[in-house]
């Protein structure tokens, strides 16, 4: 499926969740024998499974070695997360609830990671990343109890991208890029008590960075590598792939009456 297709459902899934959730809790507010609270989440999380697209790395990596077999690794591919969620005016005793959260991410080191070595030198291209992620999160209940939900997860994600690349003896430091892109997760939490809760997340991310680095020679002072050396595309690097994260989450709730 091309990009701009990913992107184009996402933003619908994003709309629709913003309807849905409106309606759902417009009935809630109507029903005044039931109390309302508003829940601050904070937790955080890590990677159970990572994949990076990588893009146009390894073609540049082919380029950048001579070696047209050469390919670059997906390096250190787990990450962890940051989550501060927030949840206004929920049913504390309904089958649904909403929160809108905001998602720090970071990379390993060399998440992105070529080496190529001769004697003499070598050769090396290596990146990392930080996602600042906007999501949504849709809970429905799955059991009477309330304490397992099924979750949907629609979300923006913004990319600063750092790495370096070396040939021989000259090196590059990249300056911090950045890029726009989002993600889509399904995934279930189960409550250990009203205000703990362990969570499992499974999604695919689609977000590109340009490859940028300062460049005394340009009218800009910065540039970026071509990915055959010579001629257009420049180098992106797609950190887009899938997922599946494991996390824990304190919930504290905020009771009050009416809206």
């Amino acid at each position: 499926m091309k990009e701009s297709s990913l992107k184009l459902n996402l933003i619908l899934i994003f709309i629709l969740s913003v309807i849905i959730c409106d309606s759902i809790i417009a009935q809630n507010a109507a029903n005044d024998d039931h109390q309302k609270a508003t829940r601050i989440i904070l937790g955080g999380g890590l990677s159970l499974k990572n994949d990076y697209a990588r893009g146009d790395v390894d073609k540049f990596f082919q380029y950048l070695t001579g070696d047209p077999t050469a390919l670059a690794d997906d390096g250190a591919t787990p990450f962890y997360y940051l989550n501060f969620g927030f949840a206004p005016f929920q049913d504390t005793q309904g089958k649904f609830w909403m929160s809108i959260n905001l998602q720090y991410v970071k990379t390993a080191p060399h998440a992105i990671w070529g080496s190529y070595i001769y004697f003499g030198g070598g050769d090396d291209i290596h990146f990392d990343a930080s996602f600042i992620n906007m999501t949504i999160s849709l809970m429905f209940s799955a059991n009477q109890k309330n304490n397992i939900f099924l979750a949907l997860e629609p979300g923006f994600d913004a990319c600063l991208m750092q790495g370096g690349i070396i040939q021989s003896s000259y090196i590059v430091k990249e300056s911090e890029a950045n890029g726009i892109g989002g993600h889509a997760a399904i995934g279930m939490d189960y409550f250990l008590s009203k205000s703990i809760n362990v969570n499992l997340r499974f999604g695919y991310r689609f977000i590109k960075a340009d490859e940028i680095h300062a460049d005394s020679n340009s009218s800009t002072g910065y540039s970026s590598f071509y990915v055959n050396g010579t001629s257009d595309p420049t180098l992106k690097v797609d950190w887009s792939g899938i997922y599946l994260t494991a996390g824990v989450n304190i919930v504290l709730s905020f009771k009050h009456r009416g809206w």
